[in-house]
Parts: structure tokens; C-alpha cells; sequence
């Protein structure tokens, strides 16, 4: 299981951003399963997706991530409720 720490940045500008950590199964290619507890105290919440090469996905809640995945992190853009963007940033940590 890998841990991330998440930060979410509202693309808007002057908007929001949201935090929340990650448990993540990540193999090198196929589906990806954990969960996700934001900041707030909210959760644990089912987190689906996969993964091809370095290509990931993520669905959660409402949430729908598409990036990259390197050794130390995820990057990529989100969608929520499939209009409001954000920038998706995930740090590996111990």
C-alpha cells in the first residue's frame, strides 16, 4: 500500500483547494484500488482506477483524476461533478 498526501488546487482563479491523503494499491499496469481521507475528517471513501505504464486514473466521491504517476508522485487534472477543474498534485510519503 502506497501513502499519498493530496492537495487539489481549484484551476478558477481565487478559488479553493482541498487535501486529503491517499492508501493506495498501485500495480504496474491494471486496476487500481484504496482510499481517501481528506483533511476535514472526512471518510475513509472507496477510491477505483487503473494504471498503464505511467498513466493512472482515480475515481472517488465525485472525482474523476486523470495524470501521471512517477517513484514520487501523481500529477495530473481532476474533475468534479465533471465541471469544476482542478489541479491534481499527490506526494508519495513514508
Amino acid at each position: 500500500m502506497s501513502h499519498y498526501t493530496v492537495t487539489m488546487t481549484q484551476r478558477d482563479a481565487g478559488a479553493g483547494s482541498q487535501r486529503g491523503t491517499l492508501d493506495l494499491q498501485i500495480p504496474s499496469e491494471g486496476i487500481v484500488t484504496g482510499r481517501y481521507r481528506d483533511f476535514d475528517g472526512g471518510g475513509p471513501y472507496l477510491v477505483s482506477g487503473g494504471r498503464r505504464g505511467d498513466q493512472i486514473w482515480l475515481d472517488y466521491l465525485n472525482i474523476h483524476m486523470t495524470g501521471t504517476i512517477s517513484p514520487k508522485s501523481i500529477d495530473g487534472h481532476a474533475f468534479r461533478s465533471g465541471d469544476t477543474e482542478y489541479v491534481f498534485h499527490a506526494i508519495l510519503t513514508p
